[in-house]
């Protein structure tokens, strides 16, 4: 039995309808997190809403968003999340090599300046919680304050759904990912 199980669409909230009602009225699946999610209206849109603020509107370059997203996912062994953004990646352009060289990070030579200080930063943040002043420096040569922030946040925002994800026991879909239920 799953620790939380997911909600069919035909019993999500009516505040969550949107994430699975076509035009023409009928049900389909979201992403299965949000399926899990779907017990909880509060956790469901705040999830939703900080995920599209995160993947739409924040200036951070979205490769250097995405290498962040999926190092922290992969550190913290949450296969969903991972395997979502890893999607992702791929849909941006990011080269498959850099993809696989992410569990070596900063050390390895296929990345950019930029995206070692970024890998080091999102590694140290998701390690020990802090941050470096070497580190901290580094990727103020590369990023601006929005950036910084946004950066900070990314990393800390994908711990939590990386701990979210496991906890509950979302599984990555198979076949093409279905749309994400984000407003």
């Amino acid at each position: 039995m799953s620790f939380v199980p997911d909600v069919p669409p035909e019993d999500f909230a009516a505040e969550l309808q949107y994430a699975v009602t076509l035009d023409g009225g009928s049900y389909c699946r979201t992403a299965s997190i949000f399926h899990k999610m779907a017990h909880s209206p509060a956790v469901f849109l705040a999830l939703a809403d900080a995920t599209s603020s995160t993947l739409r509107e924040m200036k951070l370059d979205p490769e250097l968003r995405e290498l962040a997203v999926c190092t922290v996912t992969s550190l913290n062994q949450a296969t969903y999340p991972y395997g979502r953004h890893v999607q992702l990646s791929q849909k941006l352009g990011i080269d498959g090599e850099k993809l696989l060289a992410l569990p070596v990070g900063d050390r390895h030579p296929i990345f950019s300046d930029k995206e070692r200080a970024v890998l080091r930063f999102t590694r140290e943040l998701t390690e020990q919680s802090q941050v470096s002043a070497e580190t901290k420096a580094w990727v103020a040569d590369h990023l601006d304050h929005v950036e910084r922030v946004e950066l900070a946040w990314t990393v800390a925002f994908y711990n939590a759904v990386s701990r979210l994800t496991n906890a509950c026991e979302v599984e990555l879909e198979t076949g093409p990912a279905p749309g994400v239920a984000l407003r």
